[in-house]
């Protein structure tokens, strides 16, 4: 919210080249966000594709019923990790 003032604040004066200068900061920053984010997606898609293999794993070792219950479970309570 103060980023908003403050960029609110140099239009109104007409402070071009520093709305300009922090525009610019703020899509650099943006940029930043958003491959930190793809990066915390990849890893939640590894992890999530670990928990599926461990779910068909117990499957072989317990039976499918039994493996679809310990999978709801893990599956529950990695939703409620998010």
């Amino acid at each position: 919210m103060n980023q908003f003032k403050s960029l609110t604040r140099l239009f109104r004066s007409r402070q071009v080249d520093q709305l300009q200068s922090e525009v610019v900061t703020l899509q650099a920053e943006l940029a930043l966000v958003k491959q930190q984010m793809r990066q915390c997606q990849t890893r939640l898609d590894r992890q999530s594709a670990g928990v599926e293999e461990v779910i068909e794993h117990i499957a072989e070792a317990v039976g499918q019923r039994e493996a679809d219950g310990i999978g709801s479970y893990i599956r529950q309570r990695m939703q409620g990790l998010l």
